[in-house]
């Protein structure tokens, strides 16, 4: 699924140990249990040296955010790449796409964020790039699916619409109303009915 924490902090640089750490917390205590003393703690650094390299507590979020998200792009690009076009990657994309249950570490910076978002311009640039990038890469995607013939609809506005579709399938998720394997069916349920259109001749 989606998350994975880095290991192998101690050849990274400072800003790196603070983000990885950042996101250790998270994935074992939750995001309401982040601290800077306990970042400080984690790198041997002093919070004044933590704050140095980020200067707030929600530029900290910000990046380790963008920093998790980075790590997702590259597995779910692995993922995708070793998969066949057509429907064999549009699955694999959404396993990366939706949280993995309710305490998903990166889903829950996302909600953080969104909170945040007009308290810093800089948030906001940070969200919209890495949401572009998750944009691109379900383009890419269907275009290959169609190249292949295994897609026959999905022009326009489909990967818009399929990420908003997923985007409230997975608030669904954090909120425990759905589990993962029925979002998963429901939103493959829906690309099956855009994507094999039959094509009028």
């Amino acid at each position: 699924m989606r998350t994975r924490v880095a290991a192998g902090r101690n050849e990274a640089s400072p800003r790196d140990r603070v983000l990885a750490a950042a996101m250790e917390i998270i994935v074992e205590q939750g995001l309401d249990k982040l601290r800077l003393a306990e970042i400080s703690r984690r790198t041997k650094m002093s919070t004044g040296h933590v704050l140095y390299y980020f200067g707030t507590k929600d530029r900290i979020l910000v990046e380790t955010l963008t920093w998790a998200e980075a790590g997702v792009a590259e597995r779910r690009r692995e993922g995708i790449s070793a998969a066949a076009p057509g429907w064999d990657q549009l699955k694999v994309f959404i396993e990366h796409y939706l949280p993995r249950d309710a305490n998903d570490p990166v889903w829950a910076l996302w909600v953080e964020m969104w909170a945040l978002r007009h308290s810093d311009d800089r948030h906001t640039t940070a969200l919209q790039e890495t949401a572009r990038e998750w944009q691109r890469d379900l383009e890419a995607l269907i275009r290959r699916g169609r190249e292949a013939g295994v897609f026959t609809g999905g022009e326009g506005t489909f990967a818009v619409r399929l990420a908003a579709l997923m985007n409230g399938f997975a608030v669904q998720v954090l909120e425990r109303t759905r589990d993962l394997d029925e979002v998963i069916d429901l939103v493959l349920e829906q690309c099956r009915l855009e994507l094999s259109i039959r094509q009028e001749t």
